[in-house]
């Protein structure tokens, strides 16, 4: 069940990942991870990177909706 707290959550998290202020510059030496995740109609990615201390960032994101033959792909052949 849909509720107010969830909302404000959505809300929130919709807020916050349209702000780039939580993004950082890339450091080459540093590991990058990247993280995918398909929904049957759209895919995303993410980049990151953790630094020294252990905490992990966003370097970049990005989404699109899938055209009408990669909705046909399985969802583990569409996050890639």
């Amino acid at each position: 069940m849909w509720t107010p707290e969830l909302q404000r959550a959505l809300e929130t998290l919709r807020a916050k990942s349209a702000d780039n202020s939580h993004l950082v510059h890339p450091e080459a030496l540093l590991p990058h991870t990247i993280n995918t995740d398909a929904s049957g109609r759209k895919a995303g990615v993410v980049l990151m990177q953790t630094n020294e201390e252990g905490e992990t960032f966003i370097v970049s994101s990005t989404s699109r909706v899938l055209n009408s033959t990669e909705q046909q792909y399985s969802v583990a052949e569409q996050g890639f």
